[in-house]
């Protein structure tokens, strides 16, 4: 497995307390990028955007990932594994973690997934990015 990368820098925004992979106004559907999985069976998974919380600076903006082989869902997009921010300014924002247990020569899926704390408050996000590197 080599590098696997994707972006956006097209902005859009949610007022979804669940977690979404469309964004309103976004020009694309979902963020995803798609790779083989390493013989490991592990990748280091790197991931964020620039956010904003508008007018409110209690509410939290989201961005997590949902990890699929096939049809599967090995890892669907949570609050611990993801990438927050809660203010009226953009601010950047990004995470990575250790994901293991891909099946290797598997094919997996990684998708953008972006929530807000509160159905009152729009949350913008910008920039969105997704990076997989093979790890040991």
């Amino acid at each position: 497995m080599t590098i696997s990368f994707t972006s956006s820098l097209d902005a859009g925004h949610t007022t979804s307390t669940t977690y979404a992979a469309a964004l309103t106004g976004w020009a694309v559907t979902a963020l995803t990028v798609t790779f083989v999985a390493p013989p490991t069976g592990a990748v280091l998974l790197h991931f964020g955007a620039r956010m904003l919380t508008q007018s409110s600076t209690t509410a939290t903006a989201c961005m997590g990932v949902q990890i699929t082989q096939g049809s599967t869902v090995v890892l669907a997009a949570n609050d611990e594994n993801a990438a927050s921010h809660g203010g009226t300014v953009y601010s950047s924002v990004s995470t990575m973690f250790r994901v293991y247990g891909l099946t290797p020569g598997a094919t997996v899926t990684v998708t953008a997934m972006q929530r807000t704390s509160d159905a009152a408050v729009t949350c913008w996000f910008d920039n969105l990015f997704i990076r997989a590197d093979p790890a040991n």
